[in-house]
C-alpha cells in the first residue's frame, strides 16, 4: 500500500537560532505502571450487554431478509449472529482500548495519533498480559526434554543490507508448540507491515505533560524501571547522562596530543609512551546521524558533545542543525553548529544530542547488536555445532532461552520495513537502510579496538608482531578487563564509575565461566582444544561476526576474526572463555544498559525518536510509538540471581520467582560425542563440582549486588544496569 502524504513540515523549521529555546525546560517525574500490570480492553458487563444487543438487533435484519431470497434464514441468521459477536467485539476493543476524550470522528471514540499498525499491535501485545498468563520463567521450564537436537535452523534474512539470517520462531525451544493459531499468528507478523504509514505531527501544549500523556494510553503495558532521574534537563543531569546514564558505553576522548577532530586522529606519539594520557574532552558521537535523511517535516539527527577533562560540558557540534549538503556539493557533508551553554539555542541543542543517541542506541546497539548478530549468532553456532548433552550446550541454556524467539519478533515486529522501528523513528525507507547498513562500524565496547589498522599504535604492545597481533587485538575486544584496563583508561584516559562496574560485574562473570569449564576439562582449561564441538561452535560463531554486512565482502584476508582463526588451537581456551564470558555479560547487564530504556523514553522533552525543526520535545505520534516499542522489553525472563531476602523486585512481573537451574548441569565425569581427553575437574575430582561453582556464582552476584546497593545510596551518580538484582539470564524484547 503507497503510504499517505504526510503533513507539511512544521513552521518551527524557520525560527533563527538567536530566538530558540534557552530556558532550561522541566524534568517530569518518572511515573511506573500500576502494579500488577495487566491488559486492559476496558471490558466491562455494561460493555457486553451491549456487543450481544448489538448483534441481536443487526442478525434479524440480516437474517429476515437473507431468508426471503435463499429460504435459509435460520441457519444464516445463526450464522450471521455468530459472526457479529466477534466483530463487534473487535470494532469495540479497538475503539475502547485506544479511548480518548475529547477526540471523536462521526461520534466514535478515536485516538488520532497514532496509525492502525500501532492501534493493532497495541490489542495483540495486551494478550501476554492476561491475568494468570503472565509469569516469569524458572528454571522449572527449562526441561531437558525439551532441549532440540543439534540441526541447522530454518532461518529467514533480514532486510537491508546485512548478511544476517534469523532463526524462526518456531525452531525456539521450550514450550515451543506450533498450532494453527500460531501459524496465524506468525503470517500476521510477517505481514502486518503492509499496513499504511500515516505521519502525525500534532505537538506538546506548553506544560502540557508528556510522561502523563504516555502513561494515561499505555501504562498498563509499559515496563516497570527501577531508575531515578530528579533532575534530566540540566547541564549536570547531560554529565550523569554520559557517564553512567544511555550514554555511557560510548564515551571516547580527544587527548591534548590528538588534532580534536571529529574522528580524533591521532597527530603525535601515543600516550602510551609518554604516560598515562591527557585527556581534552570527552566525547560522546552522533554526528554520523546527521547523513541519514528524514521523512518530510522532521529535524534531522546528529550531533556531538564535548566536556572538559573534569566532566563539565563545553560545548555541543550539531551536524544535523542546517540542511543537508546537496548531492552534488563536495564540501565537508558534517558542516556543523556549534552551541555553548547559556548560548541561544542551548537548550534545544542537548534535547537533540539526548534524542539523537537514544536512536543510535536502539537501532545500533540494542536492535542491531544485541539482537541480531551477537545473541542470534551465538545461538544458532551453539545449536548447530554442539549436541543437546554438551556441557556447554547446558551451560549456556538458560542464557539463551527463548533467544531465537525473541530475535523473530525483533525481525518481524521492529526492524522489517514498515514495522515499528520504522514507525518511531523519523527516517525514510533511504535513512533506514543505510543505518543499518552503517550499524557494523558504529559499534563501540570492544569493536573499536577490534577494527583498528594493524599499525595503530592504540592497538599494539612491545613485543608483537604479525602474526599474534590480531590475535591479540581479538583478545582485548572480547576481554572487558583487557579493554577497559589496556585500552580506554591506559590509551584513552577514560574511566567513570560506569567502567568501573563494569569490571566488578565482568570478574563475576568471568570467573563463573571459568570455573564451571575446568570442572567437565580435567581442571585444565587448555584441554578444550581437543573439543572438536567447541572448536566447530567458536568458529562459526567468529566466521559469522566478520561477515555481517557488505563492507566486509573480499576483505577475509585481511579482517581479525578470520586472522586469528589459524591460532584457535593453540588460544582456544583464552578466547572460548572471553566470548561465552562477553556474550553473557551483554545478553545480561548490556541488554539492561541499551535495551532497558523506558526512563528516557517516556519522556518526550528529555528523548524523543521523531521531532520537527525547532522543538525541544518529541511529537505525541513518536511518544507513542517509542513508548509501545520499549513496552515489548518488558517480558519477563528468569532472574539472573536469587533474590535476597528482603528484595522486593519487579513484584508485577511475576515478584521473586526464583530457581536454580543446576539440573541442566550433566555428570561431569562422562564424555561426549568429539572429546576424548580429562573429565571432571581433576585427578582427584578435588576442585569441587558444577553445583558448588553455580552456589559461589550466585553468592558473588548477592554480594556485587549489595556492594552496588551500598553505593547507589550514596551517590549522585547511581549505576544500574551492572546491578544483579535487576537482571535477567537472557534477552526480552
Amino acid at each position: 500500500m503507497s503510504n499517505p502524504p504526510p503533513k507539511p513540515p512544521s513552521k518551527a523549521a524557520t525560527v533563527p537560532v538567536e530566538e530558540r529555546i534557552t530556558v532550561e525546560q522541566q524534568s517530569w517525574e518518572i511515573v511506573g505502571p500500576p502494579l500488577p500490570r495487566e491488559s486492559n480492553w476496558n471490558i466491562t458487563c455494561l460493555s457486553v450487554i451491549l456487543i450481544l444487543a448489538g448483534a441481536a438487533l443487526v442478525s434479524p435484519l440480516v437474517g429476515i431478509t437473507a431468508s426471503a431470497a435463499l429460504a435459509l434464514g435460520f441457519v444464516l441468521l445463526q450464522t450471521v449472529g455468530m459472526c457479529l459477536i466477534p466483530v463487534l467485539s473487535i470494532l469495540y476493543l479497538y475503539f475502547r482500548s485506544w479511548w480518548s476524550e475529547g477526540y471523536y470522528c462521526c461520534c466514535i471514540p478515536r485516538e488520532p495519533f497514532v496509525d492502525l499498525y500501532t492501534k493493532i499491535l497495541f490489542l495483540i501485545y495486551q494478550k501476554t498480559l492476561i491475568p494468570g498468563l503472565l509469569k516469569r520463567p524458572t528454571s522449572a521450564n527449562l526441561k531437558l526434554d525439551e532441549i532440540r537436537p543439534k540441526a541447522f535452523l530454518k532461518k529467514k534474512d533480514v532486510d537491508y543490507a546485512l548478511n544476517l539470517g534469523v532463526p524462526l520462531g518456531s525452531e525456539d525451544e521450550f514450550g515451543v508448540v506450533q498450532t494453527c493459531i500460531s501459524k496465524i499468528g506468525s503470517f500476521v507478523k510477517e505481514n502486518l507491515g503492509k499496513l499504511w504509514m500515516v505521519q502525525h505531527f500534532e505537538a506538546f501544549k506548553p506544560g502540557e505533560d508528556p510522561v502523563q500523556f504516555v502513561m494515561d494510553r499505555l501504562g498498563q503495558v509499559y515496563p516497570e524501571m527501577h531508575q531515578q532521574w530528579p533532575d534530566k534537563q540540566s547541564d549536570a543531569a547531560l554529565a550523569r547522562f554520559c557517564r553512567v546514564g544511555l550514554a555511557a558505553h560510548r564515551v571516547e576522548s580527544v587527548l591534548e596530543e590528538e588534532d580534536g577532530s571529529s574522528t580524533g586522529t591521532v597527530s603525535g606519539t601515543s600516550s602510551t609512551s609518554t604516560g598515562d594520557p591527557k585527556v581534552k574532552y570527552y566525547v560522546v558521537r552522533t554526528c554520523t546521524m546527521s547523513v541519514l535523511e528524514v521523512m518530510d517535516g522532521y529535524a534531522r539527527y546528529g550531533s556531538d558533545v564535548y566536556f572538559d577533562a573534569d566532566w563539565k560540558v563545553v560545548k555541543i557540534e550539531d551536524s544535523g542543525f542546517g540542511k543537508p549538503a546537496a548531492d552534488n556539493q563536495p564540501a565537508n557533508y558534517l558542516s556543523k553548529t556549534t552551541f555553548k551553554p547559556g548560548e541561544p539555542g542551548w537548550e534545544e541543542a542537548k534535547f537533540r544530542f539526548r534524542s539523537s543517541l537514544m536512536t543510535m542506541v536502539t537501532i545500533v546497539d540494542h536492535l542491531y547488536a544485541i539482537h541480531l548478530q551477537i545473541s542470534n549468532l551465538l545461538v544458532v553456532a551453539m545449536r548447530e555445532k554442539m549436541d543437546p548433552n554438551h556441557p556447554m550446550r547446558r551451560f549456556l541454556t538458560p542464557y539463551t532461552y527463548r533467544t531465537i524467539g525473541v530475535n523473530d519478533n525483533a525481525r518481524t515486529n521492529l526492524t522489517a520495513p514498515r514495522t515499528m522501528a520504522n514507525r518511531s523513528f523519523a527516517l525514510s525507507p533511504k535513512g533506514t537502510g543505510l543505518v543499518w547498513a552503517a550499524a557494523p562500524s558504529l559499534l563501540k565496547g570492544g569493536v573499536d579496538v577490534i577494527e583498528l589498522p594493524p599499525t595503530t599504535t592504540e592497538s599494539s604492545s612491545p613485543g608483537a608482531d604479525a602474526a599474534t597481533e590480531p590475535l591479540r587485538r581479538l583478545k582485548i575486544g572480547l576481554n572487558r578487563r583487557l579493554y577497559i584496563t589496556l585500552y580506554k583508561q591506559k590509551v584513552r584516559g577514560i574511566y567513570t564509575p560506569y567502567d568501573e562496574w563494569n569490571l566488578k560485574y565482568w570478574d563475576v562473570t568471568y570467573s563463573f565461566v571459568t570455573e564451571y569449564v575446568k570442572q567437565y576439562y580435567g581442571g585444565d582449561l587448555q584441554n578444550l582444544a581437543q573439543d572438536k564441538q567447541v572448536m566447530a561452535m567458536i568458529r562459526q560463531y567468529l566466521h559469522q561476526m566478520e561477515f555481517t554486512n557488505s563492507s566486509s565482502l573480499g576483505a577475509a584476508a585481511a579482517d581479525i576474526f578470520n586472522s586469528a582463526l589459524p591460532q584457535l588451537p593453540v588460544a582456544l581456551a583464552d578466547i572460548f572463555i572471553d566470548v561465552i564470558t562477553a556474550y553473557i555479560c551483554l545478553v545480561t547487564s548490556g541488554h539492561e544498559q541499551v535495551g532497558s530504556i523506558a526512563p528516557y523514553v517516556q519522556d518526550a522533552s528529555w528523548c524523543a525518536s521523531k521531532f520537527v525543526p525547532g522543538a525541544s520535545c518529541g511529537t505525541k505520534n513518536g511518544a507513542l510509538n517509542i513508548a509501545l516499542l520499549m513496552s515489548f522489553t518488558s517480558t519477563p525472563m528468569p532472574l539472573l540471581m536469587k533474590p535476597l531476602a528482603g528484595q522486593n523486585v519487579e513484584m508485577g512481573s511475576g515478584g521473586e520467582a526464583w530457581e536454580p537451574w543446576t539440573h541442566l548441569f550433566p555428570d561431569q565425569n562422562k564424555t561426549w560425542a568429539g572429546y576424548h581427553g580429562p573429565t571432571g575437574n581433576g585427578a582427584d575430582n578435588s576442585g569441587g563440582t558444577p553445583d558448588k561453582v553455580f552456589w559461589d556464582y550466585q553468592k558473588s552476584l548477592q554480594d556485587l549486588s549489595k556492594e552496588l546497593d551500598e553505593y547507589n545510596a550514596t551517590s549522585d551518580e547511581p549505576v544500574y544496569c551492572f546491578n544483579p538484582k535487576y537482571l535477567e539470564t537472557s534477552v526480552s524484547v
